[in-house]
C-alpha cells in the first residue's frame, strides 16, 4: 500500500511538471499569437477601409453624373446590365425638363449618407443629393428638390465597385 502511495505522488509530480512546461510554452507562444492576430486585424481593417473608399467614390461619382444628366459618365460607373436604365432615363428627359434644369443656378451635388456591405461583393449606398432635378413621369413637369436621398445598389466585379441598376433609382425612405 505504501508503494502505491509513492507511485501516486510521483504521477502527480509528473503531471504537475508537465502542466508547468505546457504553461511555460504557452506563455512563449501567446505573444506571437497576439502579434499575428494584431497584424491580421490591421490588414483586414486597412483592406475594408480601401473597399469603403472605393465604393463611396463609385456611389458619389455616379450620383453626381447621373443627376447632372451626364449619362455617358454615369454609365462609366455602371455594370453593363445597368445601361438599359441609363438609356431609359436619358430618353425620358423632355424639353420642359431641360428648361427647368437649365434655370437652376447650381449643379447637383452628392454626399454619402450610408454605405452597407451585405457581403463582400455587394453594397448599398444611400446618397443625399442637393439641387436635384426630379422627373417623375412624362406627364408632369420636372421640379427641383433642394435635398433628396437615393438608394444606389452596387456590385463588385473584377475588383471594381459598379452601380447595378435593376430599375429606375429609388428614393430612400
Amino acid at each position: 500500500m505504501q508503494i502505491y502511495e509513492e507511485d501516486k505522488e510521483q504521477t502527480n509530480l509528473f503531471v504537475s511538471l508537465s502542466d508547468i512546461q505546457n504553461a511555460t510554452t504557452m506563455k512563449n507562444i501567446a505573444p506571437w499569437k497576439v502579434i499575428l492576430l494584431s497584424v491580421m486585424l490591421s490588414a483586414c481593417g486597412r483592406n475594408m477601409e480601401k473597399e469603403y473608399e472605393a465604393a463611396q467614390a463609385t456611389a458619389e461619382g455616379f450620383s453626381e453624373a447621373f443627376f447632372n444628366m451626364d449619362f455617358d459618365r454615369a454609365a462609366s460607373y455602371c455594370a453593363p446590365e445597368s445601361y438599359v436604365w441609363i438609356r431609359f432615363k436619358a430618353s425620358n428627359i423632355t424639353e420642359k425638363d431641360l428648361e427647368v434644369y437649365n434655370r437652376k443656378q447650381r449643379m447637383a451635388e452628392s454626399e454619402l449618407k450610408d454605405l452597407t456591405f451585405p457581403n463582400d461583393t455587394t453594397a448599398t449606398a444611400v446618397c443625399n443629393m442637393s439641387h436635384v432635378l426630379l422627373t417623375d413621369s412624362l406627364e408632369r413637369q420636372a421640379t427641383m428638390a433642394q435635398e433628396k436621398s437615393f438608394v444606389i445598389p452596387m456590385v463588385k466585379r473584377d475588383g471594381e465597385w459598379l452601380v447595378k441598376m435593376e430599375g429606375p433609382l429609388q428614393s430612400a425612405k
